[in-house]
């Protein structure tokens, strides 16, 4: 069951009596606050209990990696269509095939690695780690398919 907010603010201002806190805002010493809120710029604070250090290592690897792929293969094929309009240029299906079948699976993987961030909190560390190479290792691995097929 949640608290009213005067106990909040009541924490707060406890808080922040004899701290030299900037608020997040604007900057402003919040020392011997009065109310729940930035006096300068009227920002609404709150106490809360956070990590030191929100682990977002492997959160970030996943997410260049698949961002990577994904953005390789995009940036490809509107280069094929932008040939295709300007030069009559007719790529064959083993060039577009790949680049269809990176953006088709990587789109996807990466919306969901960012939709699923919070979720994947949850898992153990090696977990998601190794969470984080496969995206970086499909990646990878579907660029050199295509590069071998190219070429």
């Amino acid at each position: 069951m949640d608290a009213p907010a005067e106990t909040y603010d009541g924490l707060l201002i406890t808080y922040l009596a004899e701290r030299d806190i900037p608020c997040p805002s604007c900057g402003y010493n919040l020392r011997a606050l009065r109310a729940g809120r930035c006096p300068e710029c009227g920002l609404g604070l709150l106490l809360r209990v956070q990590p030191a250090h929100p682990r977002l290592g492997a959160f970030i690897l996943g997410l260049v990696g698949l961002s990577g792929g994904f953005g390789f293969s995009v940036l490809l094929l509107l280069f094929l269509v932008f040939r295709m309009f300007t030069k009559s240029f007719a790529p064959a299906m083993i060039e577009v095939a790949p680049l269809v079948g990176m953006a088709v699976l990587e789109g996807p993987l990466l919306l969901w690695w960012v939709l699923a961030r919070r979720r994947t909190r949850r898992w153990r560390p090696v977990l998601v780690w190794s969470a984080a190479g496969a995206g970086w290792a499909l990646s990878i691995a579907l660029a050199a398919t295509f590069l071998a097929l190219v070429n």
